[in-house]
């Protein structure tokens, strides 16, 4: 798998997971953009294939604190 050592969360491939992955993820689970393959694998924080708000809220928590790891 050529996307196996991308971060969870880490949308945009920064090497962290932040503001930006977030606002990323949420703009996509809007309609707002599209994502690429890659970004789509690293945005499923979940596991279960898709992109969806439950995976923003997810990255949301661990951003800030909420939850330590994704």
């Amino acid at each position: 798998n050529v996307y196996k050592d991308r971060v969870k969360g880490d949308i945009n491939n920064d090497g962290k997971v932040n503001l930006q992955d977030l606002m990323k993820g949420l703009h996509y689970t809007s309609g707002r953009i599209s994502l690429e393959e890659s970004e789509l694998l690293a945005g499923d924080v979940s596991g279960d294939g898709k992109v969806t708000i439950a995976d923003v809220m997810k990255m949301l928590h661990y951003i800030s604190g909420r939850i330590e790891t994704l």
